[in-house]
């Protein structure tokens, strides 16, 4: 499964999935060819491991509860950029512009 030719979307994008979903065969591990969201994306829970080609959100971020590790060519948030703690050594926020505030949680692993 992947997403086809989608590049951009108009409004918020929601990804999330249980383990048994992702057992199952639902296993997308990257949002290539999105490149812009206009509104906020929640990646939580499921087979997803990078952000691959995306590089805006136009609102809040969220990878709480997710397996992302890297942000691929992520360039803006124009939120508030919400992670969880136990990902956070994976990120490089250097190349990044966030235009909220960035937060960690001390999530657990699911």
């Amino acid at each position: 499964l992947d997403l086809g030719n989608l590049k951009e979307i108009m409004g918020d994008f929601w990804f999330s999935g249980t383990e048994e979903f992702k057992i199952n065969g639902f296993k997308i591990q990257t949002l290539s060819p999105l490149e812009k969201v206009k509104g906020s994306v929640s990646i939580r829970g499921n087979s997803l491991e990078t952000l691959g080609t995306l590089e805006y959100v136009g609102k809040n971020l969220s990878l709480r509860f997710s397996n992302v590790k890297d942000l691929g060519q992520l360039k803006h948030v124009g939120g508030n950029l919400l992670l969880s703690k136990y990902n956070i050594e994976f990120y490089d926020l250097n190349k990044i512009e966030v235009k909220g505030k960035i937060l960690s949680y001390n999530d657990k692993k699911q």
